[in-house]
């Protein structure tokens, strides 16, 4: 299977649900045999290919591109706030020293806890 444009396609080079002969295609590889013993190569067009796979549940390409980049924004924010939880427990290192009676060995906020 592969993605090919409309000067590599074979007869009959359109869409086999469509007609149309535009665009990008998704080239099975496939001959099919007719009965008017002309061989037929199997051509989709690259939007039916992408409309069954959403009946499918899955994403168009340009969708997943979106989510990705999202996702490294949400990454680079989260490291963000990782780098300012752990100065924030610095400083409160820094003033329970200064307190009275210092550190406590069993107190549990002692251990920031990094979000994944």
């Amino acid at each position: 299977m592969r993605l090919t444009d409309k000067a590599e396609r074979k007869p009959p080079g359109h869409c086999a649900v469509t007609g149309r002969e535009d665009g990008p295609f998704i080239d099975f590889q496939v001959g099919l045999d007719l009965p008017r013993n002309e061989p037929y190569q199997l051509y989709l067009h690259k939007l039916i290919v992408e409309e069954a796979a959403e009946l499918c549940g899955m994403m168009r390409a340009k969708e997943v591109q979106e989510v990705i980049e999202e996702l490294k924004e949400l990454r680079g924010e989260l490291a963000q706030l990782n780098e300012a939880l752990g100065a924030l427990d610095v400083l409160r290192k820094v003033f329970k020293e200064q307190e009275p009676g210092g550190t406590d060995a069993n107190d549990v906020h002692d251990q920031p806890e990094a979000v994944d």
